[in-house]
């Protein structure tokens, strides 16, 4: 005569059996999302739309006048500085008397506490130099130990004075600046999306004695692509549930004869998630799937063996049926 096992034998089984359940579901709901992200990465340009940064819209443009474009192309996350390459040229029909500098700011979160003008990157053009590529540096803010939903902005602040032969410079007011500064702004980062710029009032940021008018302020924000972050949370929870499964399910000695195969696999995930190449290529991406689809197999038979122990009575079993009787059995015997 057998016996069923006791609760508290069960239960621990029934409580694994809802977390792998949550997990899985979890992952059919998410999949979906990431799968769309990564159609969307692959097909579009890795480059964003080019936006304007307005100075004095619907000015028309002066016979001198400075035309650049900045592009975002590189985040140092450890240092908390970003890479602008700026291209652009002077417009000058005549001998410019004069030389135009373009001053970028990057301003800061405690802008009230800090003494002088926030950090700063000057771009000089004049009559014997009108075409200028230049690449410069400004801090950023941003948390990098939340990755993979770290994210990074800047506020983006222009300036502009005149230089002229005898070294003496003037200032420019927004007003004096209209018509002879256009700017554009992109971003061409490899693993972080940049949304549209939101413009500021520039004022909000000025103090009294700054030796430079703010002409314009826009806020940059930047952050991961969504498939990214599905991945690396994905295979995080994997990798952890499949530590669990080693630990809890296979004899000791199995455990300690296999516990260093176990360690370079959870931390061999890191290789996943940071790849060596700056972009994520349809190879990482792919073997990115791969592994979660062991992983997933291994939870899914993980959730089949936790159902069959935990004895969970979602789907009862029926008893087999009566083999039928047969008639005229007993009229032979």
């Amino acid at each position: 005569m057998t016996t069923d096992k006791p609760t508290t034998q069960r239960w621990p089984f029934r409580l694994a059996f809802v977390l792998i359940a949550a997990v899985l579901i979890g992952m059919v709901v998410v999949l979906p999302l990431a799968l769309s992200s990564v159609i969307e990465d692959m097909i579009q340009p890795t480059e964003s739309d080019v936006y304007t940064l307005a100075i004095a819209p619907g000015a028309p443009a002066a016979a001198t006048n400075v035309r650049l474009h900045i592009s975002v192309v590189e985040l140092d996350e450890a240092r908390l500085l970003a890479t602008l390459r700026v291209s652009g040229h002077l417009v000058c029909h005549e001998a410019c008397g004069f030389a135009d500098r373009v001053v970028l700011f990057s301003l800061g979160t405690n802008e009230a506490l800090t003494a002088g003008m926030p950090p700063s990157a000057p771009i000089n053009l004049s009559t014997t130099d009108r075409v200028v590529t230049d690449t410069i540096t400004l801090p950023l803010r941003g948390n990098p130990s939340r990755y993979p939903f770290d994210t990074y902005s800047m506020e983006l602040a222009v300036g502009m004075a005149r230089v002229f032969p005898d070294g003496s410079v003037q200032p420019l007011s927004r007003a004096d600046a209209a018509g002879h500064l256009f700017i554009t702004v992109q971003e061409q980062l490899p693993r972080e999306n940049m949304s549209d710029p939101v413009p500021l009032d520039p004022d909000s940021a000025a103090d009294a004695d700054d030796v430079m008018q703010y002409l314009t302020l826009v806020s940059l924000h930047f952050e991961r692509p969504l498939h990214s972050r599905v991945i690396a949370v994905l295979l995080v929870v994997l990798i952890a549930a499949a530590a669990a499964y080693a630990v809890f399910m296979r004899p000791l000695h199995d455990l300690v004869i296999n516990a260093g195969a176990l360690v370079l696999g959870v931390w061999g995930i890191r290789a996943i998630l940071t790849p060596g190449t700056a972009y994520r290529t349809v190879v990482d991406l792919a073997l990115s799937a791969v592994i979660l689809f062991l992983l997933g197999a291994i939870t899914v038979r993980a959730l089949q063996f936790c159902y069959a122990k935990g004895e969970i009575p979602l789907f009862p079993r029926r008893a087999p049926p009566s083999p039928p009787d047969q008639p005229g059995a007993q009229g032979e015997s």
